[in-house]
């Protein structure tokens, strides 16, 4: 579980701040030189495809994607260490019947 946890964490954080580099708001400013609240509500913005204004789901929709890229990768690699630890498990099994 804390694997999967770290894996959906450090995507998110990678996402983050590659949005926060590259990214610019629906103003056209670049999310690199906001800070603060700002910085926070563009980013958001960006990743729910921009803002509500300008036709997108703007930062309620860009907190559910933020959340999807933490889940998402988390639930995988939980999936998979749990397949293993399975498989492991049966294994044992069929070794002592």
């Amino acid at each position: 579980m804390v694997r999967g946890t770290s894996v959906g964490l450090s995507t998110a954080l990678g996402t983050w701040a590659l949005v926060g580099t590259l990214g610019s708001a629906s103003t056209g400013t670049a999310i690199a030189t906001l800070s603060g609240a700002a910085a926070t509500n563009a980013t958001l913005a960006w990743l729910g495809g921009g803002a509500l204004a300008a036709g997108g789901g703007g930062m309620v929709v860009g907190a559910l994607v933020l959340g999807g890229v933490v889940l998402l990768p988390a639930m995988a690699i939980m999936g998979i260490f749990s397949h293993i630890g399975a498989s492991k498990r049966i294994a044992e099994i069929e070794k002592a019947r």
